[in-house]
């Protein structure tokens, strides 16, 4: 079975900055990977370069089959016309740190201007179905209230409801809480794991490694621009991987230490 999502010794570089250096990745149909690393691995570079964000210097990237961004000449790839990218990209949802709204739109006429714009369907059907999007991301009474008008956690929801009204194949998940307040973030990763459930193909860049190990199928350790690991979640936690155990330390001490400032809060108002 062809995998929905191939990529195949990616590599990327910023002048003489070598970000991705080889990447290989597979993700079957209805499988959720995260994508764990520290600043600097790669990970936001490679879903830049999966939507054809950003083009690759080497190497290929497929979704269901069909390569982005490029076709094939006989031995080499030349890059497609902006319009055929455009259909492309039809089978890609992406769902950035920030919001990306659109500030003079409504929630409602967020989600509805992808298909009507890009696949010219009438406002009627897809503003029935952009309600029952906002209804599924716990939205539904905030259908005429503009982005101002929400929290951060509302309006990512917002966007990923926006996403899936262009009935992806695939979806991408760039760090989709980091620009949240803490008390925020569990309402997104809930719309998150509804999907998973749901068995929409997903990869997750995101550093809530306990979200991660939960709700994935797989879990990709990014470093120096390559996949440096790939199991499942259960290997995680047992594995003697040097860079894993390495990257899981400095996760525990992170925790360690909130939890620690979380304890002195409670004694000083005590």
């Amino acid at each position: 079975m062809t995998a929905m999502l191939t990529v195949r010794n990616v590599k990327k570089s910023y002048g003489q900055a070598a970000i991705l250096r080889g990447a290989t990745l597979d993700v079957q149909r209805g499988e959720v990977v995260s994508i764990l690393g520290s600043s600097g691995a790669g990970k936001s570079t490679l879903m830049r370069c999966v939507s054809h964000l950003e083009p690759v210097d080497a190497g290929t990237i497929s979704i269901d089959g069909q390569l982005v961004g490029y076709e094939r000449r006989g031995n080499d790839l030349h890059e497609v016309k902006e319009s055929v990218l455009c259909r492309q990209r039809q089978d890609i949802g992406m769902v950035f740190q920030h919001f990306n709204l659109f500030g003079h739109l409504t929630a409602l006429d967020n989600v509805t201007i992808g298909p009507r714009k890009v696949l010219g369907r009438r406002r009627g059907e897809v503003e029935e179905e952009a309600r029952n999007l906002l209804a599924q991301v716990g939205l539904a009474d905030q259908a005429d209230s503009y982005p101002r008008q929400l929290s951060g956690g509302q309006q990512q929801r917002v966007a990923i409801a926006r996403a899936m009204a262009m009935h992806p194949k695939l979806m991408l998940f760039d760090e989709p809480t980091s620009a949240l307040d803490p008390g925020l973030v569990g309402e997104v990763l809930r719309v998150i794991r509804q999907l998973a459930e749901g068995g929409m193909t997903m990869v997750i860049v995101t550093h809530e490694v306990r979200f991660a190990l939960d709700v994935s199928d797989r879990i990709v350790l990014m470093d120096g621009g390559t996949v440096a690991y790939d199991a499942g979640p259960q290997e995680w936690l047992t594995s003697t991987h040097p860079l894993v155990t390495t990257f899981m330390s400095h996760f525990k001490a992170s925790q360690d230490a909130i939890t620690s400032i979380g304890s002195e809060d409670r004694n000083t108002a005590s």
